[in-house]
This record gives C-alpha cells, structure tokens and sequence, in this order.
C-alpha cells in the first residue's frame, strides 16, 4: 500500500513538471514547436523529469507476487516474452494510444495483456494531432526491469522480438496476414471515411450532426477516394512486414498527414508542420548511425506510400534484416527525443 501511495505522489510530480514544462515551452497551443527545439535540450529535460519516478516500480511489484527469487525470474520472463510478442504485433497493425492504462497485468503469471485497440492501423500517426512517433511502449520501467537480461538491445526482450517478426515476415505466414486484412477493403473503419477524401476538405468534423452530414455525402459518392485509404493502410502493413526500414515507413505514415486534415481528431490548428516531424527523423537516424555513406543502401525519409511501380522498387532498397529492423524499433521506442516529443497522455517519462 505504501509504495502505491509512493507511486501516486512521484507520479503526480513528475506529471506536473512535464506539464509545467510544457507550458513554458509552447504555451500549449501550438505542440509543434517542441519539433523545432534541440534534441540535445529535449534529452537533458527528460532526464530532469524521469527523475522523480523511480525506474524499479514494476520490478517490486513482480517481487511482491514473488515467494522466491525463482518465481521472479519466472514471473519477469513470462512478461518479457508476451511483451515483445504483442510489440511486434502492435507495430505490424500500427496500433498506438499505448499509455498506461491500456495494459494489464496478469497476477498469475505476469503476462501483459494490452486493451483498447481503437487507434489502428497506423492512425496515431495521421491522423491524430500529436503524431505518435513511438512503435510501441517500452519505457524505462520496462526497460529496467529486463536489466541485465538486455543490455543495448541485446537480450531476452530483443531476440524473442526477433523470433516473433521473423514467423510473421515468413511467406507462408505473411500471405495468410495479408488476406485477413483485405476485409479493411470491403468494410473500412469509419475513420478512414471521414478523414482521407479530398473531394469534402471543406468539411469540418466536429460533431455527430456534421459526421452523419459527411457520411451521408460519402454514401451518394462510392467513387470515393476512401478506398485508396485503406489501401495506403494496408501497403503500410505490407512494407512492415516485407522487412522495409521502420523510420522510412514512419516518414511516410507522416506525409498522410496531409490527407487527413479534415479528420475528427484535427479540432485545433496546433499540429506540428510535417518538415519538422521528417527532420526529428532524419537526426534519429543520424544519432543512431543509420544512414552509412552507400547511397543505393541509404534509409530514406523522403518516400511515400503507393502502387507506382517507381516507388515499389525504391522501397524494395529500404528492405533490412529482421535484427536490424528490430533494434531500429527498439531504439524508436526508447529514444528521449523521441519519447518528450510524444502526446503528454501517453506519460512516456514513466
């Protein structure tokens, strides 16, 4: 009980003086003027607040479900391997709105069970006004519990990651994805309606009367450009799963932003201006040595999502190992500059 209570205090800390933090930094009103400040200020401040959790939280709730040191150990793999099983998952259906209370713990075995899948196939990305940069949630509480089974992404976590995106990226496995997904074609998410058709950017969603207006127009229309949404989805989960670099994908997923404009989540004008988003990319990649001098091998931030055969072949370059394609994921999701350029709702400094 004393260390829930611990919990909630350092909690409610840290959560101030990020917000405080915020504040001061763009009032607020305009989060992307986060993507023009420098990363280097961006990880020193991250570091300030992290501070006021401590990073072994979720270690001494597994040893309180603990009667020995044995049964941690059990308990800790058991929640490694699920863990990277469903981050795997999440990323290949772009499932983000991964904050805290989207996960469960079971208190028989440890094994992490995530909820609310209503952010999908890549709509974090764009067509919230935050764009989630992150693959998936591992944060420090996680990473710190792994301690020292990983170390730099070499570890239990890492190499189940590995097995799990190497069965989902095998032929026979990866066709039979695919065509599950292909119902999306037929029967699209609502989202996807209401976001993605130039043919209505002059219609603003705010409202169930001004949703059912949209939808309305859209069903006198079936010529509607709503299809090629979801087959921008679905390219997106087929080049994730071909092996294509995840920030070059990333990138991409960003430059739909411009197609979504008109989406219900884009209620204020405080979005980032999408060069900036591609530009906390491209010095990712820098500061990860992930763009080596061979240009014909060179990750890219500058493609997009298509059928045009010119791109196909140029997305075919981005294609990479299934180790390298996971250690890109896990320092996406474990990268500072990354993580405080995140929806504050998501608490990623815990």
């Amino acid at each position: 009980a004393q260390m829930n209570k611990n919990l909630v205090i350092d909690g409610w800390q840290s959560s101030k003086q990020y917000i405080s933090w915020l504040q001061k930094a763009c009032k607020m009103d305009c989060f992307g003027k986060l993507y023009r400040e420098s990363d280097e200020k961006l990880c020193t401040i991250f570091d300030d607040i992290t501070k006021h959790v401590p990073s072994d939280l979720l270690r001494r709730q597994l040893m309180s479900l603990s009667r020995s040191p044995e049964a941690f150990l059990s308990l800790r793999q058991h929640l490694a391997r699920s863990l990277a099983c469903t981050s795997i998952s999440s990323y290949i259906l772009g499932i983000g709105d991964r904050h805290l209370e989207n996960f469960l713990l079971s208190k028989n075995d440890a094994s992490l069970i995530p909820i609310d899948f209503g952010y999908s196939f890549g709509i974090g990305v764009t067509m919230l006004q935050y764009p989630e940069l992150i693959p998936f949630r591992f944060t420090r509480q996680f990473s710190n519990l792994l301690q020292p089974l990983d170390h730099h992404n070499k570890g239990f976590f890492s190499h189940t990651m590995i097995r799990c995106m190497a069965a989902l990226r095998a032929q026979e496995n990866k066709e039979m994805l695919m065509n599950t997904m292909q119902v999306f074609m037929n029967e699209k998410l609502i989202d996807w309606d209401v976001s993605h058709d130039s043919q209505f950017n002059t219609i603003r969603v705010k409202d169930d009367t001004s949703l059912k207006t949209e939808l309305e127009l859209r069903n006198q229309n079936p010529t509607s450009t709503s299809t090629t949404a979801a087959d921008e989805r679905i390219n997106v989960a087929a080049l994730k799963l071909n092996g294509a670099h995840p920030v070059s994908i990333l990138s991409a997923e960003v430059k739909l932003r411009d197609h979504c404009k008109n989406a219900i989540y884009f209620r204020y004008p405080i979005s980032p201006n999408i060069q900036d988003v591609i530009d906390v990319l491209d010095r990712f990649l820098l500061r990860h040595n992930d763009n080596h001098g061979n240009s014909k091998n060179k990750i890219r931030t500058d493609l997009h999502i298509s059928n045009r055969e010119e791109q196909a072949n140029l997305w075919k370059e981005q294609v990479v190992s299934v180790p390298e394609q996971v250690h890109a994921l896990i320092s996406l999701a474990t990268d500072p500059a990354i993580l405080l350029r995140q929806y504050y709702g998501l608490r990623t400094h815990v």
